[in-house]
């Protein structure tokens, strides 16, 4: 067994009821203190056995938005201490950047590849950022999974050294009944006073694909600050952070509106804006976690992903300032190229991956794509950008230059 996945191990039978075990349990308290150490902040992390047993377990059932109310699954069971403040520039004049999406816990038996891709996260000796692109744990409302996906964080961080950059997924966030409704734990909506929820729930997420996790595990593993006071910034949802002076990361929320008008739209655009008066900046990457060029269609209305045109539609007066475009969602590596986008999809973190012979469509100026566990490994100086897709294997599978 790797080291790193014999430490989890280790830590999480030192920290569970019972004998010692060689694996993390699948059900069962676990508590345990980690770091997770975001580009602002280290997050210390205790995990609460009593929160474990009152909020989920394999016997309980969630009923949608459970965590959204107030009344059922409080957050404050959830005990995050954030400290060592820490700029949002990265100073450095090379940086080398891991990216995957769609992961997954380590006992979680519908990411039966999340071990092996940790395993060549953690032994990749020079990296200075870690972008999750969204769909973390896959708890799906079962808080033993986020349990022990915060020790596989903090183990493939190099013990929490390494900041993870987190985008949220469908499985972080979406929660039903939604359009008229705003739900009093939506950690996106608590601190606004902003009243129109259509600005941060677009009516097309109507599904409960985070069984009613409603961004509250996500919001309270990935504590960010706001750092300008601003009402429109909403980390760890969308934000931006800067690496030495010559590029920027803006990290979206693909399950909120981006339209010019919207809360996060205006943020962007504003940011953006900022930005492209600064001329030392010659990078700009985008990372969100559905993919605006969607492989994906419908096999029975053969019709593209109504979230991706709808997405593609609102921002496509800034993707030309965008120089590259990283995504999850798809369990699969893709690259798309085409007049408006360079887009590179790696969503094979560790969940099941797809089956490309089924209700795709790779006609969309496809340049390459594998069906492999993987990530992606981004290399940015004041002159070049550069990118490799690894597989767990430590094959290279893609690579390119700008």
């Amino acid at each position: 067994m790797n080291k790193m996945f014999a430490l989890v191990s280790v830590l999480l039978a030192a920290n569970t009821t019972g004998p010692p075990r060689t694996e993390p349990p699948t059900t069962g308290p676990r508590t345990g203190v980690y770091k997770i150490r975001t580009p602002f902040t280290v997050n210390t992390i205790s995990l609460n056995q009593v929160c474990n047993v009152n909020m989920t377990g394999a016997s309980v059932t969630h009923s949608p938005q459970s965590w959204c109310k107030p009344t059922v699954g409080s957050p404050a069971c959830i005990v995050t201490e954030s400290n060592e403040w820490q700029r949002s520039v990265l100073t450095k004049k090379k940086f080398s950047i891991i990216l995957f999406g769609d992961s997954g816990s380590t006992d979680n038996s519908k990411c039966p590849g999340a071990a092996s891709v940790y395993e060549a996260v953690n032994e990749e000796k020079n990296k200075d950022l870690i972008v999750h692109l969204g769909d973390h744990s896959y708890a799906d409302g079962n808080f033993n999974h986020w349990h022990t996906y915060v020790a596989n964080a903090n183990a493939y961080s190099d013990d929490g050294k390494v900041p993870i950059a987190p985008v949220v997924g469908n499985h972080e966030y979406d929660y039903e009944n939604i359009v008229n409704v705003r739900m009093l734990n939506d950690p996106t909506m608590l601190y606004s006073d902003i009243d129109d929820i259509s600005n941060y729930v677009p009516s097309f997420a109507k599904s409960d694909a985070s069984k009613g996790e409603c961004g509250v595990p996500f919001n309270s593993f990935f504590t960010f600050a706001n750092r300008y006071n601003d009402k429109y910034e909403q980390g760890p949802f969308w934000y931006d952070l800067q690496l030495g002076d010559f590029a920027k990361i803006y990290v979206l929320s693909s399950e909120h509106d981006i339209h010019k008008k919207s809360i996060q739209g205006q943020w962007l655009r504003k940011a953006m804006k900022n930005d492209k008066d600064n001329k030392a900046i010659k990078w700009r990457v985008l990372c969100i976690h559905r993919p605006l060029i969607n492989l994906f269609v419908d096999s029975k209305t053969k019709q593209d992903d109504k979230v991706a045109v709808y997405h593609f539609k609102s921002i496509l007066d800034v993707l030309d300032d965008i120089d590259l475009m990283f995504t999850g969602h798809q369990h699969l590596y893709a690259r798309v190229k085409n007049k408006f986008i360079h887009q590179i999809t790696i969503g094979t973190g560790g969940r099941q991956l797809e089956d490309i012979s089924k209700n795709y469509d790779l006609s969309h100026d496809v340049k390459s794509i594998k069906v492999a566990y993987g990530y992606g490994v981004l290399s940015v100086d004041k002159d070049n950008m550069c990118f490799q897709f690894k597989s767990v294997n430590n094959t290279i599978m893609d690579a390119f230059c700008k």
